[in-house]
């Protein structure tokens, strides 16, 4: 929301899980990330996304587990002890997930509400943000309740017939996690109003960050062979790349290889690498085109 803000710290990693649906392989990711940084002047209040409610350390009738051919109800539980604001929630779970809800008990008695899902679907979830904060008194019990399907009667599950299922971060397992944006109480917090930036304004400090036609175009040509690879592999270098530099970096940000381009060739590199997933990187010499990067597998 507007005044607040997620605060990163001088060398932060910045880390992006992506998931894709079955029948994607060969296909182009068109993803986009936009970041909007907070003026050094401005007067930002700090907020958190914390999964409160997770099948980790706030289960109460776990663990997750669901076996084949049965239908099971679980509820999580977490003590607030401190007097928060709440901006917003994302629950998550998987296929075999039928509903999900989120509530508040207070000292007094008093239930508050985040959110109800009476009919969860996995292909279609969000981050919910408020319309107007949550203002959470200390000694709050916040309750999850989510119920899961692992019969034939649910068409959504990700195999024929019915398996037992655990927890998991496959699709074909398990999650139930309900995140909540967190914040400090401040005097009037109960007047906010949670107005959302149009989408001009999320987007207005990349303008000059977007590709032009042809240089989608190249980004998406950029090709590695064989891949996956077990002892060398060859980059085809495209045009306007032929002095630039290439990186390989593991998933951990580790730099592994940094090495001039020379020509407008195939060029081959030795994997001299352990064996594991990396991201190669083609920047050109000249800044005038975006780096290219392509996913690279290394096996044994």
């Amino acid at each position: 929301p507007k005044g607040f803000g997620v605060k990163l710290i001088p060398g932060a990693r910045l880390v992006v899980q992506v998931h894709y649906p079955e029948g994607n392989v060969g296909k182009i990711d068109d993803t986009k990330i936009h970041f909007k940084f907070s003026r050094t002047n401005e007067d930002i209040r700090e907020i958190l996304v914390l999964p409160l409610l997770n099948h980790r350390f706030s289960m109460v009738d776990g663990p997750l587990f669901i076996p084949a051919g049965t239908s099971r109800t679980f509820q999580q539980r977490f003590y607030m002890p401190f007097k928060v604001t709440i901006t917003s929630i994302a629950p998550h779970a998987h296929l075999v997930c039928e509903s999900m809800k989120a509530f508040g008990v207070t000292p007094s008695g008093d239930t508050l509400n985040f959110i109800d899902i009476p009919h969860w679907d996995f292909e279609w979830q969000g981050y919910y943000q408020f319309k107007e904060p949550v203002v959470v008194p200390a000694g709050t019990r916040l309750h999850g309740i989510a119920r899961y399907n692992n019969t034939s009667v649910n068409h959504h599950l990700p195999y024929d017939q019915p398996r037992d299922v655990n927890v998991g971060e496959a699709t074909s397992d398990e999650m139930m996690v309900f995140f909540f944006g967190v914040a400090g109480y401040k005097q009037g917090d109960e007047q906010l109003l949670i107005d959302r930036p149009s989408a001009s304004e999320n987007i207005e400090d990349c303008q000059n960050q977007q590709l032009t036609p042809q240089e989608e175009y190249q980004e998406r040509i950029m090709s590695i062979v064989p891949n996956p690879t077990a002892a060398s592999f060859f980059v085809q270098i495209p045009e306007g790349y032929q002095r630039g530099i290439i990186e390989v970096w593991d998933t951990g940000g580790k730099l592994h290889l940094r090495q001039f381009v020379t020509a407008h060739l195939p060029m081959e590199i030795t994997t001299t690498f352990p064996a594991g997933s990396y991201v190669v990187r083609l920047r050109s010499n000249d800044h005038q085109r975006g780096p290219l990067t392509s996913k690279l597998i290394v096996m044994q």
